[in-house]
């Protein structure tokens, strides 16, 4: 455990306790591979956040150049071709449904 003062120390073990000694080296070593995974994973993570706003930046440039040449769909082919599913599902549903 860590003390107020930041000390990486444990306190020694107060019992007589024969396993007392073994669960104090366990708790000893196993604080010092947790403390080191952290670190690990903070540096991972750190690693992906940069990449992230990296490649959040670069894609948010290429979408607003892209957004200028959009231009609305006039096909009536298209518009026809919904509106024909839309209803085919609406018939769908309607025989479905419980009377």
């Amino acid at each position: 455990m860590m003390s107020a003062s930041g000390d990486d120390h444990m306190k020694s073990p107060r019992y007589e306790d024969p396993s007392a000694k073994l669960w104090y080296s366990y708790l000893t070593e196993a604080e010092k591979h947790d403390r080191a995974l952290a670190h690990n994973w903070k540096g991972d993570m750190d690693s992906i956040l940069i990449f992230a706003g990296l490649f959040s930046a670069s894609v948010t440039a290429f979408i607003i150049e892209s957004y200028k040449s959009l231009l609305p769909n006039t096909d009536d082919k298209v518009i026809f071709l919904l509106a024909h599913i839309s209803d085919q599902l609406g018939v769908r549903v309607q025989r479905v449904a419980p009377s």
